[in-house]
């Protein structure tokens, strides 16, 4: 069993990063079940109307969390002085007081944009509100915390970082599960998120108390030093996060408009099996980036090229296989036939899973470039947004649903040439400068 994890490339980081994953899949099924059975369809729509709200944290974060781990690579601390933590502590500072600050102007606009939105459609109510604050409130605090998750696995904690969140997700089910059995109603999501995020911060703060360094006692040099690297990249990255979220959720609404909410719904739950299966893969490459990035700040071009490739060829094969077993599924399930009304055909279908598939293949490749501490995708991100929906519109105008498929499929050999390119120029450059250094 040993010798065959290893050679798929499941070690203790990319395990517990599919456990945690797994969790997740497993547990929202149960969670939607309990909350259709103990709430009202009101509160169930208001419920779902908060999650929406609460997803506009995306729109605040910008990529921060990828960003805090780029830089984390170049932020360690010399050996002999690791007792201070495994981080400078001036970086630690910065990342903590950007996160506070997002988060504060998060749950404010946030805050008050869907308290006046609820009143205004009737549900102003002291309940609805009194509910609604406790979720936007302790939503913010989860966000500002988000960035000691980057610390953490920037400085190498990997695996502790996703067994701490298996607990987490794990306290919070439960207690998720507990509260709406008891007849907790709306307030039962905001117990268990009060729950879990009190876990989660004691656990942090006991285990890793380096994460909570004051800013005052820092040299202002240093802060003033991460905090330019820091908001540089992610000036850059956040240019690349909202015109990939642009492209991603455009989607939907095109279909919607050319073909009608039943096409819409059928787009969307094939993309919904495409996704459960075809976007795991990527956990490869994810959790061994923090280690990549180390190599390259350390230099060990060597080391970190060999990393690289063997994870990318086997994100590779495994998406590939994803895609087939995702394939396979919907023409299983299209046997059912409720089921089956709500499939792309199979030819459709299997088209937009191999697009699917070269995106997953594609955004493994943005990992090289951005071990060193750069985001150079953003004038191909920009090239994505505009030619994605242009695509979208006139396939899916003289071919229906499978112009969605072939849609995506163009959008996404253009994004591949675009994304190899540029790695090719970064990977290149490595091999450069080892040829010189064995020279020398």
């Amino acid at each position: 069993m040993q010798r065959l994890l290893k050679v798929v490339g499941i070690d203790r980081k990319v395990g517990t990063g599919l456990i945690a994953r797994a969790i997740g899949m497993v547990s929202a099924p149960i969670g939607s079940l309990l909350t259709v059975w103990k709430l009202t369809a009101e509160q169930q729509g208001l419920y779902y109307l908060f999650g929406s709200l609460l997803a506009l944290r995306i729109l605040f974060e910008l990529g921060v969390g990828t960003s805090v781990i780029q830089v984390a690579a170049y932020a360690r601390l010399p050996v002999d002085e690791r007792e201070r933590g495994p981080l400078d502590p001036a970086f630690v500072a910065i990342v903590n007081r950007w996160m506070l600050k997002v988060s504060c102007w998060y749950g404010a606009l946030a805050g008050m944009g869907g308290a006046a939105f609820m009143s205004y459609q009737g549900h102003g109510d002291f309940g609805t509100m009194a509910a609604w604050g406790v979720f936007i409130t302790i939503g913010a605090l989860q966000f500002a915390s988000e960035g000691r998750w980057g610390l953490a696995e920037g400085a190498g904690f990997v695996a502790e970082a996703n067994l701490l969140r298996i607990k987490n997700n794990i306290i919070q089910s439960l207690s998720l599960w507990a509260a709406l059995l008891l007849g907790a109603g709306l307030f039962s999501f905001c117990i268990a998120a009060i729950i879990g995020y009190a876990s989660q911060e004691y656990r942090f703060r006991k285990l890793h108390r380096w994460m909570y360094a004051d800013p005052k006692i820092q040299p202002e040099d240093r802060l003033q030093h991460f905090r330019s690297e820091l908001v540089s990249l992610i000036k850059k990255a956040s240019q690349t996060y909202l015109t990939g979220y642009f492209v991603f959720q455009i989607q939907q609404p095109i279909c919607f408009c050319l073909l009608g909410a039943v096409e819409s719904a059928r787009l969307g739950f094939t993309q919904s099996i495409g996704t459960t299966f075809i976007g795991l893969p990527s956990i490869w490459l994810a959790m061994n980036f923090p280690k990549l990035a180390h190599h390259i700040a350390d230099q060990e071009f060597p080391q970190a090229a060999s990393l690289f490739r063997t994870k990318w060829s086997q994100l590779c094969v495994l998406a590939i296989l994803a895609g087939g077993v995702s394939w396979g599924t919907t023409l299983v399930l299209a046997y059912f036939p409720r089921f089956h009304d709500r499939l792309m055909d199979p030819a459709s279908t299997g088209l937009l899973y191999v697009a699917m598939t070269v995106q997953t293949i594609a955004l493994g490749l943005t990992y090289w470039p951005r071990a060193f501490k750069i985001e150079p995708f953003v004038r191909i991100a920009y090239i994505q947004m505009i030619l994605t929906p242009l695509f979208l519109w006139v396939a899916m105008s003289y071919m229906g649903l499978r112009g969605a498929a072939i849609g995506n499929l163009g959008s996404w050999v253009i994004g591949v040439i675009g994304i190899y390119l540029i790695f090719k120029s970064y990977w290149q450059s490595h091999q450069g400068e080892q040829t010189i250094k064995s020279t020398v």
